[in-house]
């Protein structure tokens, strides 16, 4: 037995999650079209909707609050900059979190190597017995990518083999060969 539904029916079975997304690609379709015909005050309709996602987003690359708010707006900037660069504005909001993602990223990484830089100073300022902390920190920023990003994010930021795939996106495998090797060479580099 056959069930003909029409459109109509056939969007109210959907579940409710993905009902929900179509409304807001649809919403987000006919804002960026009004947005870009020139009225720009609509883009605080997509700021609106998409502020706390982006942020998230963000906040899962940079630790600290304020530099996460500062990136999520700039994530915003970006977008507005280069709206006209979409092709589907039904897909508007996978365009904005991979920018999320892209630019959150790259915050993050400057901010580890400014954190790092940070430490150095104020290690290089203690006591002799933190000297070891000073030579191992040295030691890690000389280490070639991917292996000195691994264990930063690993010892530094403290995040987990599975954080680390996931936000690289590679295979956990991966990651702890990264870690092992990575650590073969600082060992070595520490010689």
């Amino acid at each position: 037995m056959a069930i003909n539904l029409k459109p109509e029916q056939a969007r109210k079975s959907e579940p409710p999650l993905a009902s929900a997304r179509a409304s807001h690609a649809d919403a987000d379709a006919l804002c960026i079209a009004a947005i870009l015909k020139g009225d720009r005050q609509r883009f605080a309709e997509l700021v609106e909707r998409y502020q706390r996602l982006v942020y998230v987003v963000v906040r899962g690359y940079i630790a600290d609050a304020h530099a996460a708010e500062d990136a999520a707006q700039e994530v915003f900037v970006t977008v507005f900059n280069n709206l006209a660069s979409l092709r589907e504005p039904g897909q508007f909001q996978g365009w904005l979190l991979q920018i999320a993602r892209h630019s959150a990223a790259r915050s993050g990484r400057k901010q580890d190597r400014r954190i790092d830089r940070e430490a150095l100073v104020t290690d290089a300022a203690a006591p002799e017995a933190e000297t070891p902390r000073v030579s191992v920190l040295c030691k890690l920023e000389e280490l070639p990518e991917p292996y000195r990003s691994t264990l930063t994010k690993k010892y530094v930021q403290e995040q987990s083999c599975k954080e680390i795939a996931v936000e690289e996106g590679v295979k956990i495998g991966t990651i702890t060969s990264r870690l092992a090797r990575g650590l073969e060479m600082l060992r070595t580099a520490l010689k």
